[in-house]
């Protein structure tokens, strides 16, 4: 997050590396990333709280959409929805700053744009310190860690992107950190 580069590897049949190719990215202080179901790729900007989207083609990076801001404070994880056959892709970061989830519809080009024009698809607890994000592998489910309550929220996924809180779980260990989805 510190040099706003991006280094990618190229995997061999063997699974052996090769690389970094470092690249310049779009924003400040790139954090979290993840793939549509396009294969596109989103990066979380942490320092000017927003997102940038990229074509990946040989591992070559190429801007779709340059740090389009989310007005939240300290954009860290990125999770995106990954279905190939599902009509319209979405991407979620967790603001942890402002105890807030943004939402993006991600175009069929790639391109990005807020789900509110506040940038808030999701105002969580005040002190909710949203950490990691997951979606579920059936794309109807978002789950975000909630480092200071300590908890989970879980939400469903709306067919415009919305997000429904369904869950609240509390209790989990303060020192949680990580997600992984099913």
């Amino acid at each position: 997050k510190d040099t706003d580069n991006i280094d990618s590897y190229a995997v061999q049949a063997d699974g052996l590396l090769t690389g970094p190719t470092p690249q310049h990215e779009a924003g400040n202080g790139p954090f979290g990333f993840a793939f549509d179901g396009n294969g596109h790729l989103v990066i979380s900007e942490i320092l000017g709280s927003s997102a940038s989207s990229y074509t990946v083609t040989n591992g070559v990076l190429q801007i779709v959409t340059a740090k389009l801001k989310d007005f939240g404070r300290a954009a860290c994880w990125t999770a995106c929805t990954s279905g190939t056959t599902i009509p319209q892709q979405y991407a979620y970061l967790s603001n942890t700053n402002s105890d807030s989830i943004s939402g993006y519809a991600v175009a069929a080009n790639g391109s990005l744009s807020l789900l509110n024009p506040d940038g808030r698809t999701f105002q969580l607890p005040t002190g909710a310190f949203p950490l990691e994000l997951v979606i579920s592998n059936d794309n109807e489910y978002l789950s975000v860690l909630e480092g200071n309550l300590p908890g989970v929220a879980v939400f469903q996924i709306q067919s415009n992107g919305s997000l429904v809180q369904i869950q609240a779980v509390t209790g989990i260990p303060a020192s949680s950190s990580g997600m992984i989805g099913y």
